[in-house]
């Protein structure tokens, strides 16, 4: 953020929030970037072939007991989360996935 910060000559002593100067530079911001690249991934994994570990182990169900706590999330669930959170189901991201063209529009439009 201090290289954000000297580029708009603004320094620690304004009490600026860092907010404010990531939306004045139209940056986005860290989790934006991190999930964008978690749905591009997801497209690259549907198009894996079946016999492949990756496509198997998207797929798998564990099997057995979880420890006492708040139970992990799985690959999916995440995945079906920022699709919802982007207007779209996982059954409509994956036929999605399957057009390349198609896919990079929603993902431009993201």
């Amino acid at each position: 953020m201090r290289f954000w910060r000297r580029i708009l000559g603004k320094t620690r002593i304004e009490w600026i929030r860092n907010e404010s100067i990531s939306e004045e530079l139209q940056i986005p911001s860290v989790k934006s970037v991190i999930e964008h690249r978690q749905i591009r991934l997801y497209r690259h994994v549907c198009g894996i072939g079946e016999d492949r570990v990756a496509k198997k182990s998207r797929e798998a169900r564990s099997t057995g007991g979880r420890p006492q706590g708040r139970p992990r999330g799985s690959y999916m669930e995440h995945i079906q989360r920022l699709g919802r959170g982007r207007g779209k189901t996982l059954t409509q991201m994956k036929i999605l996935a399957r057009e390349r063209d198609v896919w990079a529009k929603w993902l431009e439009a993201l």
